[in-house]
């Protein structure tokens, strides 16, 4: 099989090799496989990475493929391992999705690799289902191993780590015993719970600080404003609450009593600069 965007020949023994070119014409060497559907995956991801086709989420499983700049390594070599990464994910999709859709009571020991693949799925739906609930990456910057929270979740949830209780903030995970749910989405559902509860937790240390260090706001619950420092506190502090009021609405434990609490916070904040002012 061969085409102007590389080929796949067959070898002796029943092996299977793939060459694709550029768009400029340079030929990079992908491998040799074992069959031809893992000889064709492979140049089929090598065409994407190559611009050389367009990638279709759906014909390709929804595989999320890594980018070149990540990788620390040439474009050929980047090519070569990635395509290669993602026929092994072909490989082992059957076995992956039976993981991840089994129902509580059907156990089952993976090997490393196949572990690795399903944790990969799980954390690409946990960015996808962080995106759907408007937790925006600027929530997860402030505070250190703050982004690691949903993967760190799932990590646990999958049995690739223990328990520690001082780590996850002694947060109770629950179990898998739904027996109409699968273990892809339980893993999904309950790994943003727990993001959620550390989110609950940053919002209640902030709730709870004194009056006169309200000027030293943490950037997980606040932007500055554009104009800070220029006017004076009685300015201020009113758009720092309706700025958070905006931002934190749209997050799973905002409640009509968690508003009230600011609103009642706010007043309480505005009354004491009025009267040290």
């Amino acid at each position: 099989m061969e085409g102007q965007t590389g080929y796949i020949r067959r070898r002796r023994g029943d092996r299977w090799t793939v060459q694709v070119r550029t768009n400029h014409g340079k030929r990079i060497w992908i491998g040799t496989f074992g069959s031809v559907e893992e000889a064709q995956w492979a140049f089929n991801a090598a065409e994407v990475l190559t611009e050389r086709r367009i990638y279709d989420a759906e014909a390709f499983g929804h595989h999320v493929f890594r980018t070149h700049k990540d990788q620390g390594v040439s474009y050929e070599e980047f090519v070569k391992l990635e395509s290669k990464r993602y026929s092994v994910f072909k490989q082992h999709e059957p076995e992956v999705n039976r993981f991840l859709n089994r129902l509580p009571g059907q156990p089952e020991a993976l090997p490393q690799v196949v572990s690795d693949i399903a944790f990969t799925i799980i954390t690409n739906e946990l960015r996808a289902a962080l995106v759907a609930l408007n937790i925006a990456e600027w929530q997860f910057i402030a505070a250190e191993d703050m982004e690691r929270w949903p993967s760190d979740a799932a990590e646990y949830l999958m049995g690739r780590r223990d328990y520690n209780a001082e780590y996850f903030g002694n947060h109770q995970f629950r179990a898998h015993n739904d027996p109409d749910c699968a273990f892809r989405d339980f893993v999904v559902s309950e790994s943003l719970r727990y993001v959620s509860s550390r989110q609950l937790l940053l919002v209640d240390s902030w709730l709870n600080t004194s009056p006169n260090q309200l000027d030293i706001l943490d950037p997980i619950i606040l932007d500055e404003p554009e104009e800070a420092g220029q006017g004076s506190k009685e300015d201020e502090i009113p758009y720092l609450f309706d700025q958070f009021n905006d931002q934190m609405s749209t997050l799973p434990f905002w409640t009509p009593q968690v508003q009230d609490l600011i609103s009642k916070l706010k007043e309480d904040v505005l009354s004491r600069l009025t009267l040290n002012g």
